[in-house]
């Protein structure tokens, strides 16, 4: 089946019982909305079949609920924006937002954008050995609804050491010591709120739940 065409994008708003043309906000079909405090933020992607998404730039940033716009280009695209896998939440150079804080993060590096002041600015993460032999050494990015950051080091693995992960709880300023993954062996991927969970690589011993990021149990 070919890929469907890519076409501009046009965004509405729905309030007051009818809809608002906004125009165009500048990105085409495959690019990701994302929320951020008071407005809206678009990441461009591309697609093929040998490839498959790969983010582009710039970012389109409104904060005025998408009457106007602004362009974020990434620092190094080419270069961050590279094939390698980089954890939960997409493929290379992954875009998250926490609080008022833009992440883009590959195995290049992290940086942050404040939205409403100051550039880009690289995230320091604690380095990490690898736990595998077709490991990275990067991590991977989940962000909570609180804010909270958490640094992945998944293991696909069973027959090597279990994952671990580190948070953050002032937007990637400062990590805490590594935290084991859950059970016999999981991989962190999935947020539901400030709720973080794990899935068992095995099967028969399912998920995991946590709420405050150090203590887990079994989730039904």
């Amino acid at each position: 089946v070919a890929p469907l065409k890519a076409f501009p994008l046009t965004l509405w708003r729905y309030t007051d019982g009818h809809w608002e043309d906004l125009g165009q906000p500048g990105v085409f079909s495959y690019a990701e909305m994302m929320r951020v405090p008071g407005g809206l933020l678009f990441v461009p992607r591309t697609h093929t079949e040998a490839a498959g998404f790969q983010t582009t730039g710039p970012l389109r940033l409104s904060l005025d609920e998408g009457r106007t716009w602004e362009s974020w280009p990434i620092p190094q695209q080419p270069r961050r924006c590279r094939t390698d896998y980089s954890g939960p939440g997409g493929g290379p150079c992954s875009v998250a937002v926490a609080g008022d804080y833009v992440f883009v993060t590959s195995n290049f590096g992290w940086i942050r954008r404040n939205i409403r002041s100051g550039g880009w600015e690289d995230v320091a993460l604690p380095k990490r050995a690898r736990v595998h032999e077709f490991d990275s050494g990067s991590y991977g990015l989940l962000t909570l609804d609180d804010g909270a950051l958490i640094a992945t080091a998944n293991n696909p693995f069973s027959d090597s050491p279990k994952g671990f992960f580190r948070v953050s709880k002032d937007f990637g300023s400062t990590w805490s010591a590594p935290r084991a993954n859950p059970g016999r062996h999981s991989d962190l991927g999935k947020v539901d709120g400030s709720v973080l969970y794990a899935e068992c690589q095995d099967s028969s011993c399912g998920w995991y739940r946590s709420a405050d990021l150090e203590h887990w149990r079994k989730a039904t």
